[in-house]
Parts: C-alpha cells; structure tokens; sequence
C-alpha cells in the first residue's frame, strides 16, 4: 500500500470513529464548545447572568486597572515624586522617557474593562426573550451601567494618548476584525458625550446599600464624568450646566454633602462617605486588598510615591496653616514618616485618634469623582 492510500485509510477511520462518538459516546469533553462561540451561544440566558458580566467588569477596574489610573495621573504631575519603591519603567516615565515596551505605557486591561462592558451592552436586551423575570427597565439600567464603565476607560486612555482604537462592538469570534486604526481625539470626546447624554436617563440615582451607592454607576456618577468630560472639549457652559444637575438637581436637593474639617479623614477611612459620589471598592472581609497601603505609605523606606515639594508648598504659608486635608492628613512630616502619604495608611488624622491600618484594614477604597471635584469642575 503506498503511502498515500495509507494516509486516507488512516483518516476514514479517524472520521468514522469521530461519528461514532458523536453519536453513541457519552463522554463530557464532547459537549464543550470552542471558547468563541460561549458568549453568543450558551451564556446570556438569564438576568443573573447579564449581571455576573456587569459585576465582572466593575471587578476588572478595581482589580487591573487603578494602578494605571495612578502612574498615568501622579507621576506625570507635580504632587508626587518616586520614593525608593518606585519602578525603572516608572523612572522612565517621570524622565520623558517613554517607550512602546514600559508596561506603565500599556493600555490592554482598559481594553479588557472596555471588552466586557461592550458584551453587556450587546447581549443584555436579548437576554429579555429569554428570561420573563428580566424587564426592560433593569436590563437598560445594566446597560447604562456599561456604558459608563467603557466611556471612563476611554476619557483615560483618550488623556493619556490622544489617539486610539475605538471599539464599541464586543469581540464576539474570529471574524471580528481585530486590528482596529485610532480614532482622532475629537470623534472621540463626541462619541463619549453623545453616549453620557444618552445613556443618562436610564441610570439609577440611587441604591438601598451604601457601598452601591458609591461603588456602583448612579445618574449623579454619570452626571460627573459628563462635567468632566465637556471641561476636557473646552465646552465651559455646558460643563457648568451639568454640575448644576448635582448641585441644584430640578425639584430636590443635592445627594451630596461636603464634609466637615472635623469629618473630612472619613473620606478615605471608613470611606464611602456622604460626600462620595463614585469610588473603586474594596473589602477586606471578602479578600479584597489593594497595594494603595504599600505604594503611599509602607513601614520601611520601600515605597513607591512621596510628597512633593510642589504639594507641600500648597500647604505652607499662614494662610493654610488650619488645613486640616494637609499636614498629618493627606501626608506626614513626623522623622520617621517625613514626606510619606497618610491617607491611604490611617484610620484617622495622625497623632489625634489615627492609627495605622492593620494588617485586614488594607482595602481602603480609591476615589475617583466627590462632590469636592463638582465644585472644582465648575469653578475652572
């Protein structure tokens, strides 16, 4: 038999074998499809399950991309300097030196956060013909919820970059183009408004417990966010009319509080205060830590990110002399501690009743939007 037969022979019995088991075998590893066709095919069949993905991708924020949210805000402005903790690609960053292959440069796990938001948007509504406990108004509730998810990933790629992919269409399988050209910073800041303008109105205002009303998107977070976004364009009135809708919301009060000189630690221990609009979470009772303690603060000598003489300037001079936000709030001066951030460290103001977080207190939650930023926006 020449080889070439033997070839086929070999196949006709791999394919009659392949049939056989299709047909008559029991076994598991059968009934596992390829992973592109999971999302589409076998998931997105109940309310529960839409949701799983929402809280996967709030999950995703928190866990991959806070770091990023640092490096690409503190090191490149003026109230940081690197301590004896910081990385040679953070060095580099600090120097100008900014190359493809610094990891501190890499955008993927906002295009990850990105990716699982884009799979809530698409799939949700259809989940609603197969779940009759799903209504409309919960699935455009998640799907708002995605929508500004995605759309501060971008506004921080977009300020960090200028330029990038925009992609709006989760990947779904291979016949999803992968390779995608920049977008132009203007097509960009217009498809964020557009969709922060959109999608507002179906966003909740509020949720019955209090970390979700400050861990989870609410119309107030979305009303920050857009704010934020028109001062970015240059559109002052319309930044200014939408801090309007938090501070004097049409027929009620304003959600939100400014704390007290006497309060204002409460921001960062125990968190989630009054005046919070929107912060990353985590809790130490479910094994959720961050590394916030480590890089600001640490016991030794080892970490990444002091007070700059730029911040401590803002707090010198008589007329700061009673800020209580500065010295032995948001950083230290004591010998020991000199130049070290207090505020992601303590469990209060220094030496009055603050005491150093223990070691199951090290999920002090990262504020991205207070009321504070709201008046800041508006004043600017």
């Amino acid at each position: 038999m020449d080889m070439k037969n033997r070839n086929r022979n070999i196949i006709k019995v791999l394919a009659l074998t392949v049939v056989i088991a299709l047909t008559g075998g029991c076994n598991s590893w059968l009934d596992i499809y390829p992973e592109n066709q999971q999302t589409s095919d076998n998931f997105w069949k109940s309310k529960e399950e839409v949701q799983e993905v929402l809280m996967g991708t709030y999950t995703q924020l928190r866990s991959k991309c806070y770091e990023k949210i640092l490096q690409w805000g503190e090191i490149r402005g003026d109230i940081v300097r690197l301590g004896a903790g910081k990385t040679t690609n953070e060095e580099k960053i600090k120097s100008l030196e900014i190359m493809e292959d610094n990891d501190v440069c890499k955008w993927d796990v906002f295009y990850s956060v990105i990716a699982r938001a884009n799979s809530v948007i698409k799939y949700s509504p259809t989940v609603l013909d197969e779940d009759i406990t799903f209504t409309r108004k919960q699935s455009d509730a998640f799907v708002a919820e995605a929508v500004w998810l995605r759309t501060l990933c971008y506004f921080y790629l977009l300020r960090t970059f200028g330029e990038v992919p925009l992609v709006l269409n989760p990947y779904v399988d291979d016949s999803e183009a992968y390779e995608i050209p920049k977008s132009g910073e203007e097509a960009i800041l217009n498809q964020l408004v557009s969709d922060l303008n959109a999608y507002a109105p179906l966003c909740k205002y509020s949720y019955d417990k209090d970390w979700e009303m400050r861990g989870r998107v609410t119309r107030w977070a979305y009303y920050a966010l857009l704010a934020d976004v028109y001062l970015w364009k240059g559109e002052y009135q319309n930044a200014v009319d939408v801090c309007d809708k938090i501070l004097m919301p049409e027929g009620g009060v304003c959600q939100f509080e400014l704390l007290s000189s006497e309060e204002w630690y409460t921001l960062f221990y125990p968190g989630n205060s009054v005046e919070s609009i929107f912060e990353l979470q985590w809790d130490n009772q479910y094994n959720q830590k961050n590394d916030l303690y480590t890089w600001f603060f640490n016991g030794t000598d080892k970490n990444r990110y002091l007070i700059s003489a730029t911040g401590l300037a803002l707090f010198e001079g008589d007329e700061n002399a009673a800020d209580v936000r500065g010295v032995n709030a948001s950083f230290l001066t004591e010998s020991s501690y000199d130049g070290k951030f207090w505020k992601y460290a303590g469990t209060g103001r220094f030496g009055d009743d603050g005491g150093i977080r223990s070691s199951t207190q090290r999920d002090v939650n990262l504020i991205l939007y207070r009321l504070a930023d709201v008046y800041l926006i508006k004043a600017e």
